[in-house]
């Protein structure tokens, strides 16, 4: 099976929640979570790509996927009636980046920070990378 992996700001409450709900709907449990500050992230990832904090990346298919497109293939691959939302691709990549960049930016704000990484529990232990 191929590789999937999903890159989140380890401290960001908001991508934690993203990476939870992921690992909780993902039924056939083919993708795996990743924080930006971890080792996984520093062994597979482009340097430039290693500061991204204010994006999810989305590791498919031998390809790298940023901001609202790394977001709607994950929701994608997830399945069930949340592929519905793959008609978020219809807009263009700058407009659909333009709104993710406005959410990202106020993240913290909005949602609040961790002081560390969540730990996963037993259930999902195999596929939070460190």
């Amino acid at each position: 099976m191929e590789s999937r992996i999903v890159f989140i700001d380890g401290y960001c409450v908001l991508c934690n929640r993203l990476a939870n709900y992921i690992l909780k709907n993902n039924r056939d449990k083919s993708i795996s979570v990743a924080s930006l500050q971890g080792k996984t992230a520093e062994k597979s990832l482009p340097k430039e790509k290693l500061n991204s904090l204010d994006s999810v990346l989305y590791w498919r298919n031998e390809m790298l996927y940023d901001k609202s497109s790394a977001a709607l293939h994950v929701i994608s691959d997830i399945g069930g009636w949340r592929s519905v939302l793959k008609i978020l691709f219809v807009f263009p990549k700058f407009f659909r980046d333009w709104a993710y960049d406005k959410i990202a930016k106020r993240r913290y704000e909005w949602f609040g920070k961790n002081n560390s990484c969540e730990l996963p529990d037993e259930s999902t232990k195999t596929r939070v990378l460190d």
